[in-house]
Order: structure tokens, then sequence, then C-alpha cells
């Protein structure tokens, strides 16, 4: 079946992006840079639907783009795909772009009710839990008609699971900072760790890391940025440690840039990740990485990088990495040329590129892909 919605020559393709919302994390902002890049060009019309309100919103340029709220209950009201799918006829949307899993599942559902219109699953990580709600979208998953993914790990995801389809792999934007240039005020043990305080981010052993480092060498300095479900079981850690004056637990904040610039290291031991973005962040505002050894970290530091921790699931391991790290003559920018020659070719305009080409060659939907079986 062709695409009735096929662009020709003299129309813009239009594209709708579905967030459910814009809560915390990487994939949240990564979406914002991504869509304000796209509503400055002139090939594609966007249209962006959010179903919840969320603590990026900000973030959007939302003048120069058409914002859309769905306005039901909750990630699982069904009413969500009818009002999806009525932007989707009224619009004459060309692609789909749904965005992180409470907006695969209706995306599905919504397209199935419009096949004229392509559908693109976004894929930020590498692994999930075994629950219905992952199991569910692997199902649905692999009749999207293109999954672009943000790092190899989670294009090899969805091959493990039989798509079949059209796939890309397109990295992240990466912004330079707004202090760039400017000196730090950064002390020689001083570390951060920025994210959500989740299992994924292996948070728990990071800071009983921190606890021991600061057991063994009391002039270390520790800030937690982020908020999450563990965050109780981390300050009864650091409690019980006697440590509390060494390290912080900051909360969620806008101002990532300024607190960035009052450490040496970032450290980050999670168990995986998509493209890491705050990992890339730290990386263009002078930090240098203490990160365990997993294959999303080493394809943005190169396999030779020197403050890999191989054995991350220890924390006496990830103690003696962060002082070696402190006395070591390689904690400098010469040990990020790999990291910075990945982040010259994630400039906005050069990924959306990438996005764009991938969009267009969408013009023919074969409504068999999403029939069942």
């Amino acid at each position: 079946m062709t695409n009735g919605n096929k662009p020709g020559p003299n129309r813009r393709i239009t594209v709708a992006f579905f967030i459910s919302s814009l809560g915390d994390g990487g994939a949240q902002k990564q979406f914002a840079l991504l869509a304000n890049e796209l509503s400055r060009r002139d090939d594609v019309r966007l249209i962006v639907v959010r179903n919840l309100p969320g603590i990026h919103d900000h973030l959007l340029d939302e003048d120069r783009m058409d914002c859309r709220w769905l306005g039901a209950s909750g990630n699982y009201d069904p009413r969500i795909i009818t009002r999806l799918r009525r932007v989707l006829r009224d619009e004459r949307v060309d692609v789909l772009f749904s965005w992180l899993q409470a907006a695969d599942v209706p995306a599905f559902f919504a397209r199935s009710l419009h096949p004229s219109t392509a559908w693109v699953l976004a894929e930020r990580d590498s692994a999930y839990p075994k629950n219905w709600r992952f199991v569910l979208r692997d199902w649905l998953g692999v009749r999207a008609d293109a999954i672009v993914a943000n790092s190899e790990a989670g294009a090899e995801y969805w091959g493990r699971r039989g798509y079949r389809g059209r796939h890309a792999v397109i990295s992240n934007i990466v912004t330079p900072s707004q202090d760039a240039g400017e000196a730090s005020s950064a002390g020689q043990h001083t570390a951060l760790f920025v994210g959500r305080l989740e299992p994924q981010k292996n948070v728990i052993t990071t800071v009983q890391a921190l606890c021991v480092a600061v057991s063994r060498n009391a002039r270390w300095r520790f800030s937690l940025v982020g908020q999450g479900s563990q965050l109780p079981v981390l300050k009864g850690i650091v409690e019980d440690a006697g440590v509390s004056s060494a390290i912080e637990f900051v909360g969620f904040t806008h101002e990532v840039d300024s607190v960035m610039r009052r450490f040496r290291f970032l450290v980050s031991m999670s168990l995986h990740e998509g493209l890491p973005n705050v990992l890339l962040e730290a990386i263009t505002r002078g930090l240098i990485p203490i990160v365990s050894r997993i294959p999303e970290h080493e394809a943005v530091l190169g396999p030779n990088y020197p403050f890999y921790v191989n054995e991350y699931g220890d924390a006496s391991s990830i103690a003696e990495m962060l002082e070696i790290a402190s006395v070591s003559p390689l904690a400098n920018s010469s040990s990020l040329a790999h990291a910075r020659g990945l982040v010259a070719s994630m400039a906005p305009g050069l990924v959306a590129d990438e996005y764009i080409k991938l969009f267009q060659s969408l013009g023919a939907v074969d409504a068999s892909v999403i029939v069942d079986g």
C-alpha cells in the first residue's frame, strides 16, 4: 500500500513527535533539543504531541512548533489512542515518531487506525526489566516501519527481538557549555554524579563506593544531582557511614552547567545506557569521567580510556579507581581525544540532517506490517 501522505517535491514532510511527558531524564532533554532543531528547518513541519506536563517543558521552543496536548488522565488512558489518531488524520501526518515506552504502545494502535502514516520508534536504551510493559512494547515495536537508536547497543536490542525492518543509529545532540572557556573552580578530590537515582544507574553500589573513598581519604567531596526511588536508601547508606558532610544530595536542578563547573570528575557506574547524555555533556564541560566498562561508555570514550572500572558491582574497586584518577597524570583533556572527536559529529544541525533523511525515506508503508501475525 502506498502512503497517501507521501510528500511531493514542494511539500514539507509533516512529522508528529509523541512523548507522554517531558519528565526528568536525559532522553527527555534530547527530545527537546531535537524538536527545537527541527523546528528551525524549512523542510519539515513539526507537531509535538504530549499527554502530561513535565519538568522539562520549558526546554521546548514552543513558539516555533505546533504543540498539542492530548489531555488524557494518565499514560494508560485509552483515549490517548483515539486522540492521537485524530491528530494523524486531521494534520495529514507523514511520520509518527514515538519517544519512550509510554508513547510507543499507544502509537502502535493510533497508527493502526491510520495506516497511511509511517511509524518510527525511538530506542534510547539497550536493556529493560522483564515486566509486562516492556514485553508488550517489544511485541508491538517489531511492527514499526523504522527504529532509530542512539547507540549500536540499542539497535542490537531490536535485532535480538527479530526486528528486520528499516533501522538507523543516530547520535545524540551535544550542545556546548554556556560556561565554555571559563576557568573551573573544581578541586582535585571532587566528583559528581548526575542522573536518575534508579537501579539502572547502579546508584547503591556507587554511593557505597563514595563512602569508602571518603573513609580512605577525607579530602573527597561528592555531590549527587537527580531524584528517584532509591534516594531514601542512599541517604541511609551515607548517614550510617558517618560521611554526610562529604556527600551531598542536590536533588533535581535546571542548573547542571553551573554545578559541573565545581567538580573535576564525573562518576557513572551505569549497568546499561543508550548513548549516555550526561557523559557527553560532562566531556564538553571538561570533567574527567570515571565510568563502568560497559559497551555504551566504551563507544564514547574509546577502548583505551584509562579510567574504566571493570568490577563496577564492587564498591571497593570503584573507590580505588577514584583515588587512582585523583593522582594520575592521565586525568587531563588528552585522555578525552576519542570522545571529543565523537562529540564534534553531534552538532545539532548534523544530527537533524540524519533524522530528516530517515523521515524522507519513509514514503511507502505496507499495511501488512500492522496486522498481527
